[in-house]
This record gives C-alpha cells, sequence and structure tokens, in this order.
C-alpha cells in the first residue's frame, strides 16, 4: 500500500493536467458569444466549474482502493472528455444544449 500523500500527489496532478482553475476566463467570452449565453448562465457555469476544481478528494480516496496510475487515467480520460465536448460546442461542429437557467 502506498503512503497517504500519494493519493494526494495524484490527485493535484489530474487537477494540474485538467487545467480548469485558469482556462475558465480564457473561453467564457466565446461561450457567451458563439453559444448565447447571458450573463447569469455563465455565472452559473463559473460555479459549477469551481465546484468542480473543489471536490479533488474523492481521487484522494480513489487512490487508496486503486493504484495511482488508475485515478490519473480516470481524470484525464474525464478532462479530454469535458474539454472535447467544450471544443466541438465552441466550434459549433455539433449543436450545443441550450442551459434553462
Amino acid at each position: 500500500m502506498e503512503p497517504p500523500w500519494v493519493g494526494l500527489g495524484a490527485a493535484v496532478w489530474a487537477e494540474i493536467a485538467a487545467g480548469s482553475a485558469y482556462t475558465f476566463p480564457l473561453y467564457s467570452p466565446s461561450l457567451k458569444s458563439v453559444l448565447g449565453f447571458n450573463q447569469k448562465q455563465l455565472t452559473f457555469l463559473g460555479v459549477a466549474n469551481d465546484i468542480g476544481e473543489n471536490v479533488e478528494i474523492l481521487p484522494v480516496i480513489a487512490c487508496y482502493k486503486f493504484p495511482p496510475r488508475a485515478v490519473l487515467l480516470v481524470g484525464a480520460l474525464a478532462s479530454f472528455l469535458g474539454y472535447g465536448v467544450l471544443y466541438l460546442s465552441v466550434s459549433q461542429t455539433v449543436q450545443s444544449l441550450k442551459m434553462y437557467i
């Protein structure tokens, strides 16, 4: 079994790889203009982004049951999927879902 700090290290690396902490301000104007979001919808999405950044305790708990490589792989796949859908929406490759807020 790995030392307790290994789980925290894997979670931090997954969060750094995702990059969500510093990239939301970069693509939020595109979300507002291309997808037609109003400021309330954009703020709601920003809050959801912040909440998602702060649930890093889940990978730490998962690292006690699974190897860190597996947790990093799941984190990388989730980031790829999330940013992939965001890119396809902003580039108007796919028709995006409307947010009803």
